[in-house]
């Protein structure tokens, strides 16, 4: 009779709230069933960073091919171009989430890697800050990418996007795969040729989800207008570039980085129409400074946001412990207890906005 310490699923239900890799690896010799659960554990989300990480992985998975089935978030961070060749040529089944930061990509191989890593069939959501030389590299990793993926992340790199005349028929003449979210450091001509170009596998007319930190051209703001309706979540890193976002009729939540003076940041979110107000539940905003003298201002701000937007009912305040000595008890944010819920995180980097496009506010 076989224990029910053995059955797979209540494994994984146990080993949910085992976090520490020490652990993980001191259950991973138990028995067989152990193992395999744990491992499952332990590679789903692999993060690689410069030289000596990636040769030890890529060693563990020659030896033991099964555990690349495992891997289901993988972040490779300022590999080498023959490192990044290497994980082209390993078959990730599970793939989930991919992010590839910032290699140079100097020839055809390692375009050739990346197009392999983004033809993992699981594969939803993707972050790519890559520099490539040449047009026709950046072009090519699209070729044959996942159709599952539902999210992407694009940074725009210098060398790839050169405007050029676009592309009326290309080889891959498959439907556009639509976007649930997009974010992109750059909404200029670049990003948009790309996005018209026929090479460009994606659709984001119904994107549900839209980050950018930088000024959006009027080219591009027409680009985005199908999408104007269906945006239920907004994250920019510099929301005064942006002065009005009046026609996102259906914003459910928000995210800005903010800094003193406040009401410049203020004065977008009032550019909502009143009617579209009843909508937006959560404000997200991650402070880059506060100092002491500006924490009465805030607070004054965030109570006349909470008049004007009757069913905002969290607001979540990102901040640094260096800058949040004292401001959490200060009275005008004790004011606001009661009519919304008033969130602290004092832990985690303002800059960090992983998880930004999977959340809708209901």
């Amino acid at each position: 009779m076989i224990s029910p310490l053995e059955i797979t699923e209540l494994l994984e239900c146990i080993l949910r709230f085992v976090d520490h890799w020490e652990d993980l690896r001191s259950t991973a010799v138990v028995n067989h069933a152990w193992a395999q659960s744990s491992q499952a554990r332990l590679f789903s989300h692999i993060k690689l960073t410069g030289r000596h990480q990636p040769p030890r992985l890529l060693a563990t998975l020659e030896d033991s091919q099964h555990l690349a089935s495992y891997i289901k978030n993988l972040e490779l961070r300022a590999l080498d171009p023959i490192l990044l060749q290497s994980f082209g040529n390993i078959p990730f089944p599970s793939l989930d989430t991919l992010t590839i930061h910032r290699p140079s990509v100097h020839d055809g191989d390692a375009a050739v890697a990346i197009q392999r890593l983004l033809s993992n069939p699981g594969l939803r959501s993707v972050t790519i800050n890559c520099y490539f030389r040449r047009r026709a590299d950046f072009l090519r990793i699209w070729d044959g990418c996942s159709e599952n993926i539902r999210h992407l992340s694009y940074i725009e790199s210098n060398g790839a996007t050169g405007t050029s005349q676009l592309e009326e028929g290309g080889s891959d003449q498959r439907r556009r795969i639509k976007l649930e979210s997009f974010g992109t450091s750059n909404t200029s001509e670049q990003t948009r040729l790309w996005l018209q170009d026929a090479r460009c596998p994606f659709d984001i007319s119904g994107i549900t989800a839209f980050q950018f930190s930088r000024r959006i051209d009027p080219q591009f703001a027409e680009l985005l207008a199908p999408a104007m309706e269906s945006i239920q979540i907004l994250s920019t890193y510099h929301p005064t570039q942006i002065h009005d976002i009046s026609q996102l009729t259906g914003l459910k939540e928000l995210t800005f980085h903010i800094s003193p003076p406040f009401t410049r940041h203020f004065q977008v979110i009032y550019t909502i129409r009143r009617e579209s107000r009843v909508y937006l539940g959560t404000i997200r905003f991650r402070l880059l400074r506060l100092p002491a003298e500006e924490v009465l201002e805030l607070g004054q701000q965030l109570s006349e946001l909470v008049r004007e937007f009757p069913s905002l009912n969290l607001v979540w305040i990102s901040v640094r412990w260096a800058l949040a000595h004292g401001i959490v008890e200060s009275k005008c944010f004790r004011d606001l207890e009661g009519k919304i819920r008033l969130h602290w995180d004092l832990g985690s980097d303002v800059r960090d906005s992983e998880g930004w496009n999977r959340r809708i506010t209901l």
